[in-house]
């Protein structure tokens, strides 16, 4: 599998001249603790992400206004991007190698594409379904026919 196909949030952006308030906000909203901050909503080379750990930092710690800042005060360059074509094996050693919570997905001209984490590129294991249930507690047909019945 590729990073392209298994990145997600590929919406989850913003430009560097929208208000701090408003960044805040849609990462609140939509759950998300790092938003990538890219060149354009036409051209979507990332810049540079914003935490909410920048926004605290930056804004408490700075005393700046968060009405009057605007997302590229505030973001960091601190980010490590892969190919759209990077497969999930090498995207989950990369993470390990850098030791970092995200990788972004790009494509060949460098756009944002989507959000790789840890857990993500991490497989479901022991998924239980009605089948598995119903095969490995089926009622021994050696019971009496009352006890089979009962509910």
């Amino acid at each position: 599998m590729l990073a392209k196909q298994v990145s997600r949030d590929k919406e989850i952006y913003c430009t560097a001249e929208i208000p701090l308030t408003e960044v805040f906000n849609k990462m609140t909203e939509i759950g998300c603790v790092c938003m990538p901050v890219v060149e354009s909503t036409t051209h979507k080379n990332i810049i540079g992400t914003i935490t909410e750990h920048d926004i605290c930092e930056k804004i408490i710690n700075g005393g700046l206004n968060p009405k009057r800042v605007s997302a590229g005060r505030v973001m960091n360059g601190n980010f490590t991007t892969v190919n759209s074509e990077t497969t999930v094996e090498e995207c989950a050693a990369l993470l390990k190698i850098i030791d970092a919570e995200r990788l972004f997905v790009v494509d060949e001209n460098n756009a944002f594409m989507g959000i790789l984490t840890e857990k993500d590129l991490t497989p479901e294991k022991n998924i239980v379904n009605l089948e598995t249930v119903i095969t490995d507690y089926t009622i021994a047909p050696a019971l009496p026919q009352q006890i089979q019945l009962a509910h």
